[in-house]
């Protein structure tokens, strides 16, 4: 039987899996391009349907992210997790209101704040996981 705790690290687990998927369309678009420069039709099917996905990936994760740093810590705290989650929230409002609002290079500050959450999450999961940066 799994515990509440347990339950709520698969969770953590679950938002990396999503962080990944949300990283994986440009990854692989970017992938396509440098090495086989843009002619791989499975690279391109996968960054369409990554493409399709991403909202809806995007917008779980916001969710999921919240309810696992909220129950994990037992309500709002500032430590690594919701600088994390921070990021997450900027991110998805750029990536929601950049193309609602015609912003100038809305996409560049999308894909820097995504990089930048990237590096939160990873050094959330490290400190959280392997007791590092203590």
């Amino acid at each position: 039987m799994l515990s509440r705790y347990d339950v709520l690290r698969l969770l953590g687990w679950v938002n990396v899996s999503l962080l990944t998927i949300q990283i994986a369309m440009y990854a692989i678009r970017r992938l396509n391009r440098y090495f086989f420069k843009n002619k791989s039709e499975t690279l391109k099917k996968a960054a369409k349907l990554l493409k399709k996905v991403h909202p809806y990936s995007g917008r779980l994760l916001l969710i999921t992210g919240i309810v696992h740093g909220y129950a994990m810590a037992g309500g709002i705290r500032l430590h690594s997790g919701y600088i994390a989650w921070t990021f997450i929230l900027m991110t998805a409002f750029w990536g929601w209101a950049g193309p609602r609002y015609n912003i100038k290079n809305w996409l560049k500050f999308h894909r820097a704040l995504a990089i930048i959450l990237v590096a939160a999450a990873a050094f959330h999961v490290l400190k959280m996981k392997a007791g590092l940066f203590r």
